[in-house]
């Protein structure tokens, strides 16, 4: 009952008013044309009546009724989908939130998806026709059976209520036998299905182990549970129930008869009486197949119901969640008129090093940092002094800097020269907290985790990584290198132990709040459906020339410049037109595109063969993210000498950790004597 209350709360409470209401409507006109049947027999008997009176009444009720039924019909129809459609959302999305420790680690996906498309199929073509058919078959057995003992005599309306209780009685038990004989049917289809995937991959191993026969018999057992099922709820029980249900149905029509007559009852009405009566039986068998439909239909709701009790991750936001970065965009003529200023340091032999002050209407907003590498606003100054006029620009109370003023990024002066550049469109602004404008520094403390019920990959590790280091990660698999990754990232929640970016636990953060702080190329990447632009820009934020090169640092502008319609070339739906190599190089330009404070590579400079493509990667690592905290799973001697340190993970733990050129040169010790292993 809790799967249909589920289902009752998908469909919506308008969608269902309007369906019941039309069910009983249309139940209601055959009625009322059977009503109109009798009447005219009855005054037919008596008198002479003018037909045309009858059938035009007849006519209307009729065409009344076929309108009716097909808004019935159209109801179903919109009270399904509304419901599927709602269904469908809630359970990809709890899919999409549900923990891989928990739950996709015990789960195989394969499986998951297939029984999932196979309930919701079911739930789509079965759910519409099974409730109309149900609720009209109840609504109708209502008003009919009402009708009927309106008309007949107060004691035998009373004296064939036992029966009626009978039947209720057969009902009831074949409802107690056909839905066990369902599940069961179920539960045996789902274990011959496992075994046939389970012989389709590993055929060559059952051969081998002689293990052929044990398959074969457990497959014929399971397929003779089905078909046993199949038989009993189709033909024994279906033939039970409907055999005493029919013989109770011809007691209560004789009475009714006799009834009828004893009372005189005229010609009309006793017809419309039995005719009603046969009907309500023709129609019980009816039911009694399509019940058994709606057990199928009701135990695939079960099973959707089952992804609404999947543990869930954490919330996507939290109260009190700290914003470490801004992005805007702001329209070209919003912004002030800036006049570009030297500092009181400048110097004159590097102006590209040298400190700038951008103001506007005479008063001095923004000024180089002492690094050289962003703007910061001046005291008392804000975001709204950039765009006094924008409605673009959200209320900000953190003290900000930027970062990124559309393509230009990691140097103050060139950031300030775009955002006085009268160029046309809009202006993309990367904004960070001050406090973390110096980077983001990530401690690792007591860090435990793992997958399902393993004792845990990670067993107390812990790492202090300073601010815009690049530390890379090597050991051996199954190590906790990638584990370690993903829990800084929380798609992977730590059983023990916490992650600390910028001075916060990462534990209070929402997974929105964090995931903006933090990206991840992974070594398995992923190609979003659309165009190389949406792959490199998901959200269409970020101006064309910040894509360009960030399609430039990965290696793959040359291969871009081919397609026929560049960055707005088409990826295939399959993937097919791009290569493994490729994927990696595109999931590397999407980070440098994004600029994240906290940059997670999982091995993306061993993807490509070209040595060409290889060097372009280790470029982009080693320049293109000068403000960003990198820590990368690393493999070979040249991506070692892009790391500031490296640390050499073993059971979880760190054994042992140097700075990479301590670690090349290094003659003796676990860490030199690792590192030559990872020499290409």
């Amino acid at each position: 009952w809790s799967s249909v209350r589920m289902w009752l709360g998908a469909a919506g409470f308008w969608n269902l008013a309007m369906f019941l209401l039309l069910v009983a409507l249309q139940r209601l006109l055959f009625l009322v044309e059977s009503f109109i049947l009798a009447s005219w027999v009855d005054a037919k008997a008596v008198r002479d009546v003018e037909d045309w009176t009858y059938m035009r009444r007849l006519i209307a009720v009729v065409s009344a009724c076929c309108g009716s039924f097909v808004l019935l019909y159209w109801a179903a129809g919109r009270t399904s989908i509304s419901a599927s459609r709602e269904l469908h959302s809630e359970v990809v999305l709890r899919l999409l939130r549900a923990p891989i420790d928990r739950f996709f680690d015990r789960q195989p996906l394969g499986r998951l998806i297939n029984r999932l498309s196979f309930d919701m199929r079911q739930l789509d073509s079965a759910i519409a026709y099974c409730m109309v058919m149900l609720v009209a078959f109840c609504c109708g057995f209502l008003l009919t059976q009402g009708y009927i003992l309106s008309m007949a005599p107060r004691a035998v309306a009373l004296g064939v209520l036992p029966i009626y209780a009978v039947i209720f009685f057969y009902i009831y038990l074949y409802r107690g036998t056909a839905v066990p004989l369902v599940f069961r049917s179920k539960l045996s289809l789902s274990a011959v299905q496992d075994l046939q995937g389970t012989a389709n991959s590993t055929c060559v191993s059952i051969r081998a182990n002689g293990m052929r026969q044990d398959f074969m018999a457990k497959h014929n057992h399971y397929s003779a549970s089905v078909m046993r099922c199949q038989y009993l709820i189709f033909h024994v029980a279906k033939a039970w129930v409907q055999s005493r249900v029919a013989l109770c149905y011809c007691v209560l029509t004789v009475l009714f008869v006799l009834a009828g007559l004893w009372t005189n009852l005229a010609m009309g009405t006793l017809a419309n009486v039995i005719s009603l009566s046969f009907m309500a039986l023709s129609e019980f068998e009816a039911i009694s197949v399509i019940f058994s439909n709606c057990i199928n239909v009701l135990n695939a709701l079960q099973r959707l119901a089952r992804f609404f009790d999947i543990p869930q991750e954490a919330p996507m936001e939290q109260e009190g969640d700290p914003r470490m970065r801004l992005s805007v965009t702001v329209d070209r003529g919003d912004l002030a008129q800036f006049e570009l200023a030297e500092g009181p340091e400048a110097a004159p032999e590097d102006q590209e090093a040298s400190p700038v002050v951008l103001m506007a209407a005479g008063s001095a907003i923004l000024q180089s940092s002492k690094d050289g590498k962003t703007l910061e606003f001046l005291e008392g100054c804000g975001l709204r002094d950039l765009a006094p006029e924008s409605d673009k620009l959200p209320p900000v109370d953190e003290h900000l800097q930027i970062v990124a003023v559309n393509s230009a990024s990691g140097n103050a002066r060139r950031m300030a020269q775009e955002l006085r550049t009268p160029s046309p469109g809009g202006v993309w602004l990367d904004l960070w907290q001050s406090r973390h404008a110096g980077g983001v520094r990530v401690q690792i403390e007591d860090l435990v985790a793992g997958y399902g019920g393993d004792p845990g990959v990670l067993r107390g590790l812990s790492l202090d990584v300073p601010a815009r280091a690049k530390v890379g990660l090597v050991g051996r698999s199954s190590c906790g290198k990638t584990t370690t990754l993903l829990c800084i990232l929380r798609i992977l929640e730590p059983r023990a132990g916490r992650v600390v970016l910028g001075g916060l636990d990462t534990s209070t953060w929402g997974l929105r709040s964090l995931r903006s702080v933090v990206g991840l190329a992974p070594q398995e990447p992923a190609l979003f459906e659309g165009s190389w632009r949406h792959n490199v820009d998901p959200f269409g934020e970020l101006p064309d020339g910040r894509i360009w090169e960030a399609v430039e640092s990965a290696g793959l502008l040359p291969y871009v410049r081919t397609l026929p319609r560049g960055l707005d070339t088409e990826i295939a739906r399959d993937g097919s037109s791009v290569s493994f190599g490729q994927r990696q190089l595109l999931s590397l330009a999407r980070m440098v595109a994004r600029q994240p404070p906290v940059l997670l590579l999982d091995e993306c400079c061993s993807c490509a063969a070209d040595p060409r493509a290889q060097e372009a990667v280790r470029a982009a690592v080693a320049e293109r993210f000068p403000l960003s905290t990198v820590i990368m799973v690393a493999r070979g001697a040249e991506t070692l000498r892009l790391l500031d340190r490296v640390v050499v993970l073993d059971n979880g733990v760190v054994l042992e950790q140097a700075t990479a050129r301590e670690a090349l040169e290094a003659e003796h010790g676990i860490l030199p004597s690792f590192v030559k292993t990872e020499r290409p």
